[in-house]
């Protein structure tokens, strides 16, 4: 435990003076020992700390409790395992103890015996959630490995996954640049109480993943109109947020720096380019005094109107996944965006019709209205966008994952998978309220983990797994398992990966809601 201590302390230290990792390029072959990624299930918040943002970790440990080494090849970014060795340290040097074989399989295995030599009253209290190769203890970055032999029922073509977003999807990458955000009890860097839809779908298909999305990205940097009447320190949290997050074009232009070492992708057959990204471009502007009555009552304003953003945004998206596609990409899963007129923040707004004599009810019915048209309007603006790429490159492979209809499903315990019969997802219905306008009545997720009225601090559920959202734009972990299970099926629909099922999903996360 002594060592443990020591390897996160200096983890820590060399962190804080590189900050964003950067994956320098490996040689063409490599020995690197195996670690796994892992929490405590008990306890999934209780050691992350400024010096450790992420997960703990140990190292892999064969049948004899020796170390595991992998020795490979770095394929953009990812190290491909040729030979699995577990190797002891002795002070001649490493003695070779046995060849094991090339097998996702057998190297999870390994894992588990490493909580086991590490924690062998406790391990059992621990879940794995993936696996990378490291130089030495006190490397900061570590690689994603992918095996000859997978051994997975779901891995078809494509053995890697590299993502790109906000956060959504971020594991951790803010985190690590900021240290201090998101802090407790957000988990190990995710925007959520536990894992997330990329770490859910990488544990079901063995995939490994490359992950340059960053929290609070956004698709398109929009020029401010408004930026001579802001005060110095408005412009100064723009500025500040915009260098902190940045934009996918800065993470594809990381990924491009980092992993690719001929500035083109050496195995795109086997390599899936996730891309969901565009709510922070909205919810940005809704959350500004200034620019929010624009925005929404002014929907053809030449400055800031809806109609105007929503072009630029997904004409953004889909320049950058032109820029994959000039790097070689040709497999993309894209995603749109779900319904922003449901989510839990619009019941804390009030920026919307500010100073207007209207009751607070109908200016939250009228918000949470124009922002569910506004989301369709892109969704289906950004569905003829991609529509026309796939046309004009008939050699690449796009997966519309819509995300909107599978929160759509879940919200209303309609069955992922079929659409039509209804389903019992166990999620409590009180996290919903009733908004009523002059007419009628809407339906709005409320947070888990929200800050009451006349309140200065925090405050979570009683039962966080039972509500469908986290904070208020985030899902629970239960909600991003439940969209795991729905990108999943996407992309199986297209030949992508082997089809699962539900059940296969909630089998991973459902007893967190019991």
């Amino acid at each position: 435990m002594l060592f443990a201590g020591l390897r996160r302390i200096n983890v820590g230290i060399c962190a804080l003076v590189i900050h964003f990792a950067t994956s320098a390029q490996l040689a063409p072959f490599e020995e690197q020992r195996l670690a796994c990624f892992f929490y405590d299930r008990e306890d999934p918040h209780g050691d992350v700390t400024f010096l450790t943002p992420g997960l703990q970790w140990v190292w892999a440990r064969g049948l004899a409790k020796e170390e595991i080494f992998i020795n490979g090849e770095n394929r953009d970014g990812f190290l491909k395992a040729n030979a699995v060795k577990g190797k002891t340290q002795g002070w001649f040097g490493q003695r070779l103890v046995a060849n094991y074989d090339n097998s996702h399989v057998l190297a999870l295995a390994f894992c588990i015996r490493g909580l086991q030599h590490v924690f062998p009253e406790t391990y059992k209290n621990k879940e794995i959630v993936h696996m990378g190769t490291k130089r030495s203890f006190l490397s900061i970055v570590h690689y994603p490995v992918t095996f000859k032999y997978d051994q997975s029922q779901f891995i078809k073509e494509a053995d890697k996954l590299v993502v790109f977003g906000d956060s959504l999807s971020d594991q951790g990458n803010l985190k690590k640049w900021l240290r201090i955000f998101p802090r407790l009890p957000y988990f190990a860097g995710r925007f959520s109480n536990e894992q997330i839809w990329v770490d859910y779908l990488a544990r079901m298909t063995g995939i490994a993943v490359q992950n340059f999305a960053v929290g609070g990205s956004v698709a398109a940097m929009l020029t401010d109109p408004f930026s001579k009447q802001r005060t110095f320190l408005e412009r100064a949290k723009k500025r500040a947020r915009a260098f902190a997050s940045g934009s996918i074009a800065k993470e594809i232009s990381r990924y491009e720096r980092n992993s690719l070492g001929e500035k083109s992708i050496l195995d795109p057959k086997s390599t899936l380019f996730a891309v969901w990204i565009g709510g922070n471009d909205y919810i940005y502007l809704i959350e500004s005094d200034k620019d929010v009555d624009i925005f929404l009552d002014h929907a053809s304003d030449e400055r800031i109107g809806s109609n105007l953003v929503i072009e630029k945004v997904t004409d953004n998206i889909i320049e950058n996944i032109e820029k994959l596609y000039d790097l070689g990409a040709r497999k993309f899963l894209v995603g749109n965006i779900p319904d922003m007129g449901k989510l839990p923040w619009i019941l804390d707004n009030t920026s919307y019709h500010k100073g207007q004599t209207e009751s607070r009810q109908q200016t939250i019915f009228t918000l949470s209205n124009k922002m569910t048209k506004i989301t369709t309007n892109h969704n289906d603006v950004l569905k003829k966008k991609l529509d026309a790429f796939s046309l004009l490159h008939a050699d690449s492979q796009l997966v519309f994952m819509d995300v909107f209809t599978g929160f759509s499903h879940a919200s209303h315990a309609v069955n992922l998978e079929d659409g039509l019969s209804p389903f019992d997802y166990g999620l409590d219905q009180s996290f919903v309220q009733e908004v009523r306008g002059e007419r009628d009545a809407i339906l709005v997720n409320k947070a888990c983990y929200h800050t009451p009225a006349n309140a200065y601090k925090k405050q979570i559920c009683i039962k966080p797994s039972r509500a469908l959202f986290w904070d208020g734009v985030h899902p629970s972990t239960f909600g991003h398992c439940l969209i795991s299970s729905h990108i999943h099926k996407a992309a199986a629909e297209h030949g992508l990966m082997a089809a699962s099922s539900l059940s296969n999903y909630l089998d991973l996360c459902k007893p967190i809601a019991n």
